[in-house]
């Protein structure tokens, strides 16, 4: 047991070493792409969102591909001292476990000596006196990712009961997205379903695509709203951002300590969403007036349950 209390001590001390290098090298890549956005501020927000993109991406590969670049002095020589004092430590509970000793007079010990019948075996110090804080943040950081993972599959199976209590749509809906679908050059008409109540539109699906309505914004908005919203919706699947949008999602279920991460993950996704509006009405013919006022017309009908938040279902789809 100590054997493999010792090789898990050394995976996680080197494997806490590259996850504080990725922590204060992807702050310093986070201001950079930061600044360049700024800078990029009255360009298209799909090269802002591709900037965010490649950022999560570069942080995915940074562990297993990056720079090699040395930390502070004082935290090389805070971890060095602390390493040989962890190694120390542990060596001196083994050693004195399986060393056999008497006591003498005066407080003081000396070793026995060999004798041919065999000393009884002293009993080895508990497990979790040899694990170091490396092997415990490493557990803590598996148990925050395997958290992420679980309401990852509780949001799935959440749509997954949305969908099951959806209908089709009505014949009038089914036009106006196959006229959007042509008007963004897509080849692949997404299946419509309108589900009950209120809620925000989506589209989810990787294999086979799903445009998901709720059925009051269907019926409280007029036609060119909900040609504008429906464009919005498509220039998700135009722009492949249900494919994208996972490099992201991994990103953060990875980096779920790192503040950094979820300030890119927010970035990427404010710039998605203004890509997808610039799409809208750019081929729908509304003005930017007009198109906010769409916006202000479905938000007004978006008092929804969570599987329908934009921050809940709709997360990994876009």
């Amino acid at each position: 047991m100590n054997e493999l209390v010792a090789q898990l001590n050394q995976w996680s001390a080197a494997w806490a070493g590259v996850l504080w290098a990725v922590a204060w090298q992807s702050a310093a890549l986070a201001l950079a792409v930061g600044v360049v956005c700024w800078a990029l501020r009255w360009q298209s927000p799909g090269l802002r969102y591709w900037l965010w993109l490649a950022l999560a991406a570069k942080l995915l590969a940074l562990p297993l591909w990056g720079v090699d670049v040395a930390g502070p002095s004082w935290w090389v020589e805070v971890e060095s001292a602390h390493a040989s004092g962890e190694s120390v430590r542990a060596a001196r509970l083994v050693d004195e476990s399986t060393r056999p000793r008497g006591d003498v007079a005066g407080g003081g010990q000396v070793e026995i000596a060999e004798s041919p019948v065999a000393a009884p075996m002293a009993a080895e110090p508990a497990w979790h006196r040899l694990v170091t804080w490396a092997s415990w943040l490493c557990a803590a950081w598996l148990a925050g990712m395997a958290f992420e993972v679980a309401r990852t599959g509780w949001q799935f199976r959440g749509l997954r009961r949305l969908l099951a209590g959806s209908c089709a749509a009505e014949p009038a809906v089914e036009i106006v997205v196959e006229q959007c679908a042509a008007r963004l050059g897509l080849k692949r008409l997404p299946t419509v379903w309108v589900v009950k109540g209120e809620g925000s539109p989506m589209v989810c699906g990787m294999r086979r695509t799903t445009l998901v309505l709720p059925a009051a914004l269907v019926e409280e908005v007029d036609r060119p709203a909900l040609r504008q919203i429906v464009l919005h919706e498509l220039a998700h699947l135009q722009r492949r951002d249900l494919l994208t949008v996972w490099v992201i999602h991994l990103m953060r279920t990875v980096y779920w300590f790192n503040p950094v991460a979820h300030w890119v993950a927010y970035r990427a996704g404010l710039e998605r969403e203004l890509a997808c509006d610039r799409l809208a009405m750019l081929n729908s013919g509304a003005s930017a007036a007009a198109y906010a006022l769409t916006l202000i017309d479905a938000a007004s009908v978006r008092s929804q349950p969570l599987v329908l938040n934009a921050a809940a279902a709709a997360r990994l789809t876009g």
